[in-house]
């Protein structure tokens, strides 16, 4: 009985049985304890900024007795180790480096965030593109997206800047190459297209694409997380032929079409529109090192993006 209520039966809230903890407390540990993975943190650096989130008076702590404060504040100790857990646990994984950037920066900040000493902070971060925004009583929320192992000290280096409150991070955590290719997609307008965000060994990789509002070309890559680059459409040696205003693309369906295969993990699907072709493929995969430096090189020469988007998705052998 024990087992089938672990199992499927939700838990009695933590406000019922503790009254006066914080709303941001309580949605961390419903997502811990949540039946469908899909609802839980996905990642430990996800856990991570919920808890500072808690922490640092996002959640608000209300007045409380003094035993009802010191039960929250154990609380936040457990989701921590239950974060350090998951960081022990989990097995290891490679890490790509990032190569040398290109003469333009990959990172572009707006220049309306206020005040100038923050804009120049989340500036300072390689392989990233980061926004914020100050409301009243200088309320910050940071957007964007960085590196893993450069999140624990963007959030330290906010911390030590004077006169900003209730700092919120809707910030996604990227791995090169992935940082590389969503900082180049920032620099477009953001385009529409559907794709699975799961596939299997063998399934084909079936994006289809809405195009521009002008004539444009369209290219369709798969980054992976070995550092890699497969090119979806058009195909090696396949023309890729000017296609109009609005027209649906498809990807993956003809003979030829790539299937998915190892090493599989998380790889991100990135969609490009260009106002001029950009050349034939001449391989299926190729370092995306060498790839996103022809990109950057060939679209800073002129305004040929005009649309852009990317979607992390994950491949798997079962």
């Amino acid at each position: 009985a024990l087992t089938y209520q672990i199992a499927h039966q939700k838990p009695r809230p933590l406000g019922d049985v503790v009254r006066g903890v914080p709303s941001a407390l309580t949605t961390s540990i419903d997502r811990l304890l949540a039946k469908d993975p899909a609802a839980r943190f996905q990642s430990a650096q996800e856990l991570l900024i919920a808890l500072r989130q808690v922490r640092e008076g996002q959640a608000r702590f209300v007045a409380m007795p003094g035993n009802r404060r010191r039960m929250v504040l154990a609380l936040v100790g457990v989701l921590a180790l239950g974060m350090l857990a998951v960081v022990l646990t989990r097995a290891p994984q490679p890490t790509m480096q990032a190569p040398a950037l290109p003469e333009k920066p990959i990172a572009q900040i707006a220049p309306s965030i206020q005040p100038p000493v923050l804009g120049a902070l989340l500036a300072g971060y390689r392989c990233a593109q980061l926004d914020a925004t100050v409301g009243d009583n200088n309320a910050v929320i940071i957007r964007g997206h960085v590196r893993q192992e450069d999140l624990s000290a963007l959030m330290d280096a906010v911390d030590k800047l004077d006169g900003l409150n209730n700092v919120t991070y809707e910030v996604e955590v990227l791995p090169w190459p992935f940082c590389e290719a969503a900082a180049l997609v920032a620099r477009a307008a953001p385009m529409q297209f559907e794709s699975l965000t799961q596939l299997r060994a063998g399934d084909p990789v079936v994006i289809e694409v809405n195009a521009p509002g002008e004539p444009s070309y369209i290219y369709v890559d798969l980054y992976r997380d070995d550092g890699s680059v497969v090119h979806i459409y058009p195909e090696p040696a396949q023309t890729n032929p000017r296609v109009a205003p609005g027209v649906v693309v498809v990807s993956g369906k003809s003979p030829g079409a790539w299937q998915v295969q190892a090493p599989y993990g998380d790889a991100m699907v990135v969609v490009l529109a260009t106002r001029e072709s950009l050349g034939a493929m001449t391989v299926r995969t190729e370092p995306a090192q060498g790839y996103l430096t022809k990109l950057h090189r060939v679209l800073n020469a002129g305004e040929l993006l005009l649309g852009a988007q990317y979607r992390m998705i994950t491949t798997d052998a079962l």
